[in-house]
C-alpha cells in the first residue's frame, strides 16, 4: 500500500512539474502590449514603442547633405579650368581655384567637407619651375597650402596628376596617381608623401 501511495504521489509531483514548465514557458512567452504614443525624430519621422521593455525604435540615421558643395567647368576659351564652391545649395557658386590650361581634380574630405584638396592634370605651368602642384584647403577653398613638396620632390617636371582621392574611413590617407601612373600615398593629410610601389 506505501509503495502504491508513493508511485500516485511521484506521478502528481511530475505531473505538476510538467504543467508549471509549460505555464512558465507561455508566461514568458508572452506579448508585451505597450503603450501607443510616438517619438519624433529629427528627421520629422515618429517610431513607436517595441520589443519585452517597450522601449521606442531607433530614429532612422540622417545622411546629412554637405554644407559645402563643389563643381569644376572651363572657361569660355578652353584655357583654363575652374573650381567652384557654393554654401546655399548651388543658388550661387564663388571660384576658389584656376587652372591655365590644364584640368584640375580634387576631392573632398567626407566627414568634413569643408577640407578639399586640388590638383592640377598638367603640371603646375604657372609656376617657374613647372612642378607638380597639389592643394589642400580646410577652409571650403578661401585659403590654400601646397601639400605638393613630397610628390614634386621623386617624379620629373611636367607630372601633372591625373587622379586624387581621400580615403572614406580614414581622411587622413590621400592617393593620388601622376602622370606616368605613378602612386603616392600620404597618411597625415598630405604632410607627407611616400611612393605606392605596385
Amino acid at each position: 500500500m506505501e509503495k502504491k501511495y508513493f508511485s500516485w504521489v511521484l506521478i502528481i509531483l511530475v505531473i505538476a512539474l510538467v504543467v508549471f514548465v509549460v505555464v512558465n514557458n507561455n508566461f514568458n512567452k508572452k506579448e508585451v502590449a505597450c503603450t501607443q504614443d510616438a517619438k519624433i525624430c529629427p528627421d520629422g519621422s515618429s517610431v513607436g514603442r517595441v520589443g519585452q521593455f517597450c522601449e521606442f525604435e531607433a530614429c532612422p540615421v540622417i545622411v546629412k547633405k554637405p554644407s559645402t558643395e563643389y563643381k569644376k567647368n572651363f572657361s569660355e576659351d578652353g584655357l583654363y579650368s575652374r573650381l567652384y564652391s557654393s554654401i546655399d545649395g548651388g543658388i550661387t557658386w564663388l571660384k576658389i581655384s584656376e587652372q591655365y590650361k590644364g584640368d584640375i581634380v580634387y576631392a573632398t574630405d567626407s566627414r568634413d567637407f569643408n577640407i578639399i584638396y586640388a590638383a592640377d592634370t598638367a603640371g603646375n605651368m604657372m609656376s617657374d619651375n613647372l612642378d607638380i602642384n597639389i592643394s589642400k584647403s580646410v577652409d571650403a577653398g578661401k585659403n590654400w597650402t601646397d601639400i605638393s613638396k613630397g610628390v614634386s620632390s621623386q617624379v620629373d617636371t611636367l607630372k601633372g596628376v591625373l587622379s586624387l582621392s581621400v580615403d572614406a574611413t580614414n581622411s587622413n590617407i590621400i592617393n593620388i596617381v601622376v602622370n606616368g601612373g605613378i602612386k603616392f600615398r600620404s597618411i597625415d593629410g598630405g604632410n607627407t608623401w611616400v611612393k605606392v610601389i605596385s
